[in-house]
Parts: structure tokens; sequence; C-alpha cells
């Protein structure tokens, strides 16, 4: 980006946006499915921004006075607050969310807080909003109302890029830490499953009264209140729409102002990060005792040869589930939905589940079993070390696989008992754990072959959400789907004893449960076997595989 100072003023707001552009452009080709997935976003804000549109204008004409505030009020703050938050989610994969990316350009602060604004409405999501936004001020803007709907309208756009640059700005060196991004699964985790439940929300039993209370609070908040202010000019309330509308214009500049000097902050400490981290490592230096560390026991016992490699493996599982949060984002997620599941189940039941529903917590660890089709999709490089150290392929997959086991059976386990308790259906139990535990070991074992004939990569991204694929397009999703359904095949016989333990009862179906065991552990002893074989036999074709970049 050869910007220079003298010209920075008058070209920061154009290179900027044309920067976010080709950083989305890249995205898409690097990805693996990327233009597939482009296509179908651009379609969904071909449907989605002209339909707000128009149910903008045609509320406006609405006579219901209650439902046009209510949409208004708590339309604008959804369109802030989400605004605000979804960056945090995509950080990592938008370069320019970052701002010391940009510190080494010279930039002045204001030409670089202009390109960044500029740069904000840069994708499709913008411009649907854009298009949503202005079906507010065609469909309320009638009877001179317009005079207040477009500048309001303006200042929630202004407001809420505003106040985004600045969350993403103050939380920055948050979010590049381990603990931020830890913090991030978790904190997604809970409001994807949030989401999730508002579809069990009947609308239809909201009365106006709820409504009007919730607006009564959301109409004190800045975009509350351009939204009202809207409202009252159209009702002939012209002095207090004015002063609903300026409050909320006031506020744009103390926001860029405490961006401003969030910017500077982190400018400043980007400058001075290589004198920061020398100090930190000299105040943080351990005593001389404990410079040399202890190994971690199983690593010891491994040496020592009284324990096989694999609880290395399993050891070492364990610490990376602890400290890349990308690993922890697919068994947080297979956690948190196999829980929630029984909750949504007792939901949409009215509460009257029947007894054979516990069966279902047998699908709690499905998700695991999915993400148990690229077991080496993190490791990278490091495979290289295990390679080199001489554990054979078996050992890294039977570690791999305890360490999924006990993560995924507790939640079987966890969710079956939830169920129970819902329903009463408690001689069922031990059918779903049964059930799950057979399902878990057939799909480990086709996953384990899968893993070791079709690996691909992960590239190393700081957004956890953003994955990102190895660049090798349509085809390689091909194969993805083709395994996925592998899978699911080789799970239909566990499906149908569970289905043949509905009507046969929960003894007859204790008695299914354990052929179900069985032919999980024979499936997964078989295809751990032919995994181990393929994977010792082109073990440089899976090193390659994992790691495309060092192979090269």
């Amino acid at each position: 980006m050869g910007v220079s100072q003298a010209s920075a003023p008058q070209s920061a707001a154009r290179v900027l946006p044309r920067l976010k552009w080709r950083l989305l452009r890249n995205g898409v080709r690097r990805r693996t499915g990327g233009v597939v997935a482009l296509v179908l976003g651009v379609l969904y804000a071909a449907v989605v921004a002209p339909v707000g549109f128009a149910a903008m204008v045609a509320l406006g004409s609405s006579g219901d006075d209650t439902a046009r505030r209510s949409v208004l009020v708590i339309g604008a703050t959804v369109v802030m607050v989400g605004w605000s938050i979804l960056p945090l989610l995509t950080f990592g994969s938008d370069e320019t969310l970052d701002p010391e990316r940009l510190a080494g350009f010279p930039l002045r602060r204001g030409p670089l807080m202009r390109g960044l604004l500029a740069a904000s409405l840069v994708g499709l999501v913008p411009v649907a909003v854009a298009v949503l936004l202005m079906g507010v001020v065609v469909g309320f803007g009638g009877g001179g109302a317009v005079v207040v709907a477009l500048p309001a309208m303006t200042a929630l756009l202004l407001l809420s890029v505003t106040v985004s640059r600045l969350v993403t700005s103050a939380l920055a060196s948050t979010l590049t830490s381990r603990r931020g991004r830890d913090v991030m699964v978790l904190v997604t985790s809970v409001v994807v499953l949030g989401v999730q439940g508002l579809r069990f929300i009947r609308l239809g039993s909201i009365d106006s009264a709820t409504l009007l209370r919730i607006d009564d609070v959301l109409r004190l908040l800045p975009p509350g209140m351009l939204a009202q202010s809207i409202i009252d000019a159209g009702a002939g309330r012209w002095a207090l729409a004015v002063a609903e509308l300026a409050a909320p214009m006031a506020i744009i500049p103390a926001a860029l102002a405490l961006w401003a000097g969030v910017l500077d902050r982190d400018l400043d400490r980007s400058d001075d990060t290589p004198r920061r981290t020398e100090r930190s490592r000299l105040r943080r230096r351990p005593p001389r005792s404990e410079l040399v560390a202890p190994a971690p026991r199983d690593l010891m016992l491994v040496g020592s040869g009284t324990v096989p490699p694999w609880r290395a493996v399993a050891a070492r599982e364990r610490r990376y589930l602890r400290r890349d949060p990308r690993r922890g984002l697919q068994l947080a997620n297979a956690v948190v939905f196999s829980l929630a599941g029984p909750v949504f189940a007792a939901i949409g039941y009215g509460g009257d589940l029947p007894g054979t529903s516990v069966l279902l917590g047998s699908a709690a660890a499905y998700v695991v079993v999915l993400a148990a089709t690229n077991q080496f999709a993190f490791d990278g490089a490091a495979l290289w070390m295990d390679v080199v150290s001489g554990a054979g392929v078996r050992a890294l997959l039977v570690g791999k696989n305890a360490v999924l086991v006990t993560v995924s059976l507790p939640a079987v386990v966890a969710s079956s008992v939830l169920l129970a308790a819902l329903s009463g259906g408690w001689p069922y139990v031990l059918c779903s754990v049964l059930l799950g535990a057979g399902g878990l070991g057939a799909g480990l074992g086709a996953g384990n072959y899968i893993s070791v004939r079709f690996p691909i990569p992960v590239p190393e991204r700081r957004n956890v959400f953003g994955g990102g694929g190895a660049g090798q397009g349509c085809a390689r999703s091909l194969i993805v789907l083709v395994c996925f359904l592998i899978v699911n095949l080789l799970l239909a016989p566990v499906a149908v004893l569970g289905a043949l333990t509905v009507n046969a009862g929960a003894l007859i179906g204790t008695g299914f449960g354990v052929v179900a065991l069985g032919y999980g552990v024979l499936l997964w002893r078989l295809g751990t076997q032919l995994a181990a074989e393929a994977g010792d036999a082109d073990q440089a074709g899976l090193l390659e595989a994992t790691s495309p970049d060092l192979a090269a």
C-alpha cells in the first residue's frame, strides 16, 4: 500500500476500502468452496435486501402504531449491537480490524480513521443493511418526516460503524491473545445456542404490552432514540423529534474521540513492542531452580517403556485442547449442542416428553464423529516431529481417539440423564449410552481411515471461526461430502438398532445396545488397523498433505 504522507489525507479513504475488497476477494479464492459461498452470499443478500426494503415500506404505511414503533426501535438497536459484535467473530480474517497491522504505513490518525470507516462499509452485509435503512426512510418519511428520517438513519449507520471500530480497536490486543480467543470460543458457543433457542419462542404469544415495555427501555438508548425521532416526526411532534435526533448525533463525535485515543494507544504500543517484550521476558523470568521444568509424567514414562506411546499422544492432545482455540471450538460446540438438545426437545414437546426420547442422547457425540474425519487438520508441521520420533500412526490415532472419547462419551451420558429427568424414561438410559458408545466407535473407526487417506490441512488463522480451507477448490469439498456420507452409512446400523429399541422396550433395547457396542468396537479396530497400515506405508504423503508449505 504505497501511500505517501503527503497524499494520505486524499487517498486513505479510497485505498483502505480497496484493501478490504482485495482481502475479501483473496479469502474467497483461498477457501475451499469459497466461490460457492460467495455466490450463495450474493443470492442471500439479493433476496434479503429487497425483502427488507419492501417490509419497511409496507410497515411505514401500516396503521398499527405499536408495531411500527416496536419494529423500528428494536430493529435499530439490533443493527447497532449486531454491527458491534459480529466483527469480533471475524477478527483475524479481516486484517483492517487490527490497527497494529496498519501501524507500519505512513498514515496519520485522521486519514486512517476515515479510511477504516469507509472500509467498514465494504461487503455484502453493510450493503444489505444500507438498503434496509433506506427502506425505513422511504416508508416512514411521509408527511415531511423525511427531513428527520434521512439524517436519523444516516446517523444510525455512522454510529454503528464508529462503535464497531471502537470496540474492535479496544479489544484488539485481547483478541490476539490465546486467552482472549478462548473466551471468544465460549461466548460464541453460548450466543449461537441462544440464537437457536429463539426458534422455540412462540411470537404469537407476545402481547403488545410486552413490546411496549421493551420499547420504553430501548428508546432511551442512542439507536432507539434515533428510531423514536422518526415516529415522533411522523406524529407531528417536531420539537421532541429534533431533540431525540440531536442527542445520539452528539454521541458520534465523542465515540470518534474515544476511538482516536484507542488508536493512538495501539499504534504507540506497536512501536514499543520489542522493548516491552524484552522487559516482560525479564520480569517473568523464573528462579534458577525453575529454569528446567519437569517433563509431563506420561512423556517420562514413555521413555522408560512402562506405558504405551498413545498415552503420551493423549496427554499432548489434552494440552492442545486447552491451548488451541480452534480445537476447543469443535469440542465445545459438540458438548454445548448435545446438552442443549434435551432442553430444546422439552420445549418443542411442551414439557411432555415420552420415555423413549432418552435415546436421543445417544446422538450427542455426532458432531465429534464428523470432526474425527480430519484428525490431523490442526497438526500441520508438528506431525513431522511425530514421524521423526518413531511414533507409529496407530499410536497417534489411538491417542487422539482417547481424548475424543473422554470428552464426547460424558456428553452422551449427561444428555441421556437430562432427558430421563425430563421424561421419566430412566430404564432407557443404559440403552442410550450403549448406542452412543457404539456409534462413537463406528464413527471413529471410519474417521481414522478417512483422516489418513484424505487429510485436509487447516491454515493457521487468528480467527478461530474463519476456518478456511487449504485452497484445493471444489474437488476437495466433494471429497469431504463423500466422506460424510460414508460415515453416515456406517452409522446407519446403530440408528436402526435405536429405532428398534423404541418399539421393543428398555430390556430388549439393552441387548440391542450391546450389539451396537460390539459393532462399534469391531469397526473401530478394523478402521484403525487399515488407517495405521495406510499411514505407515505412505508417511511422506501424509506429511505433505498436512503441511504443504513445509513440504514445498
